[in-house]
């Protein structure tokens, strides 16, 4: 910059200060003091101010995820627990199926049986699917134990639990 720019910055930049006092020009950062108004000091924010209350809103957050639209008060949360054991031609599945929201309830589950059967050419897997029915009439978790036949299997690799949300549990009145 030429000396004449920088005469003219030294002289405008005070008179401009001078001029009006709603301007500060801020040689550091935003938080220094000296770039601050007189109403931003925080010793000043609440002279003449009258204290509020303000009181507690309760919030309720719905989620909905598809498919699940036709959830009515009817339906529960279970959860299933499940062990099996694999007895010479014969699965032992044991079911614990527990629910907190309703005593008298019911509803359907499948079970899903891998089996594998070994061949001359390695193992072969088979998938089977048991539709299952439970009802309780307590509190207390149902628990119920069943064999399944090996059908010419070897061994058993897995059992699960699958279940609709819409069929798994359904409370037999409106929440007891």
């Amino acid at each position: 910059m030429s000396l004449k720019w920088w005469l003219l910055m030294i002289f405008l930049i005070p008179l401009a200060s001078v001029a009006d006092p709603g301007n500060v020009i801020c040689r550091g950062g935003a938080l220094d003091k000296e770039c601050r108004q007189a109403g931003d000091d925080p010793s000043q924010l609440n002279k003449g101010r009258k204290a509020i209350t303000l009181e507690g809103v309760t919030l309720k957050r719905v989620l909905k995820v598809p498919g699940q639209e036709t959830l009515t008060d009817r339906h529960c949360s279970a959860d299933f627990d499940v062990s099996y054991a694999q007895r010479d031609e014969q699965i032992r599945v044991d079911t614990v199926i527990s629910s907190t929201d309703c005593a008298e309830s019911g509803g359907e589950y499948v079970l899903q049986v891998r089996t594998y059967k070994i061949t001359a050419d390695g193992e072969e897997p088979h998938t089977r699917t048991i539709q299952e029915t439970w009802r309780r009439t307590t509190a207390d978790p149902l628990k119920i134990s069943k064999d399944y036949a090996m059908q010419g299997a070897t061994y058993v690799g897995w059992v699960r639990v699958k279940s609709d949300i819409t069929s798994a549990c359904l409370c037999a009145d409106s929440r007891s």
